[in-house]
């Protein structure tokens, strides 16, 4: 039986991360997406040039088209844009009509071009209030980490004290990415209830400009993985790997800026 995942997150006009690359990452791991789209993007790998919010009411209608008529095995949530959307979305995700289903939140914030994705930055302590308490997983970046804990995180030993102060706010795992650490390697910090210290995961840094959605991939990753294995640390572990995987087979001179992964380098078929 094919294992249904739910995307609620922003649209991506060149189609390399949000609701699109989470599509593409879903289906080429033998899965099949739906989604709620929670804002409309004009942007490419350069620079965003426009977002349009999709009305709250509308976000929520999505949410529960899907709910009420599959069975969604996992859900990852993306880009929120404003306060409206995070109200909505936690209503959803908490009506009892619906069984609970498993939760990944990536707290996009910012682009890979670097432009900000959030309407104000007020958005912090509400996604922690709204949204934490009924996540599976949080996957901040470090500057996201940052953000959401209200400190600089420049060192390893940062990132662990953010992921044991993330943790307090009702999640059950937190994984601080470390892509954005200016170190030879990428050292991804990931802490869960079940853990008595977070644990350092580490990996090669790929030698690639083409990152553009990595964030949204791997949370989507994640999410699909789990949809199939019911096993956290498991899934984490081989969505990591799958974005490595993306990046060293990434399609090339498709674009002038951070160019999108190659979220097909190994697809699986669709379990009828």
């Amino acid at each position: 039986m094919a294992k249904i995942i739910l995307s609620i997150a922003g649209s991506d006009s060149i189609a390399g991360a949000g609701i699109q690359a989470d599509l593409k990452t879903i289906s080429s791991l033998g899965a099949y997406g739906t989604t709620a789209i929670t804002a409309v993007t004009a942007q490419n790998t350069q620079k965003v040039w426009g977002i349009h919010p999709v009305p709250s009411s509308m976000v929520r209608k999505q949410i529960e088209a899907v709910l009420d008529d599959f069975r969604v095995h996992a859900i990852k949530v993306g880009m929120l844009h404003n306060t409206d959307n995070i109200f909505a979305i936690a209503k959803a995700l908490s009506n009892s009509k619906h069984p609970r289903v498993p939760i990944i939140l990536d707290p996009v914030m910012v682009a890979t071009s670097g432009d900000s994705l959030s309407e104000n930055d007020d958005l912090c302590d509400l996604i922690k209030s709204q949204l934490f308490p009924v996540s599976l997983l949080v996957t901040p970046n470090i500057d996201e980490a940052s953000k959401l804990c209200g400190y600089p995180i420049n060192s390893l030993q940062d990132a662990q004290l953010a992921a044991k102060d993330l943790l307090k706010w009702g999640c059950y795992g937190v994984l601080i990415k470390g892509g954005h650490a200016q170190t030879p390697g990428i050292h991804n910090v990931y802490f869960t209830q079940n853990h008595s210290t977070p644990e350092v995961i580490t990996h090669e840094r790929i030698p690639t400009d083409q990152t553009h959605g990595t964030g949204c991939t791997l949370s989507a990753a994640i999410a699909t993985y789990f949809a199939q294995t019911g096993n956290l640390s498991k899934s984490v572990s081989m969505g990591l790997d799958y974005v490595i995987q993306s990046l060293r087979q990434t399609p090339k001179n498709i674009a002038k800026g951070a160019k999108p992964l190659n979220h097909f380098f190994n697809p699986k078929k669709m379990m009828l």
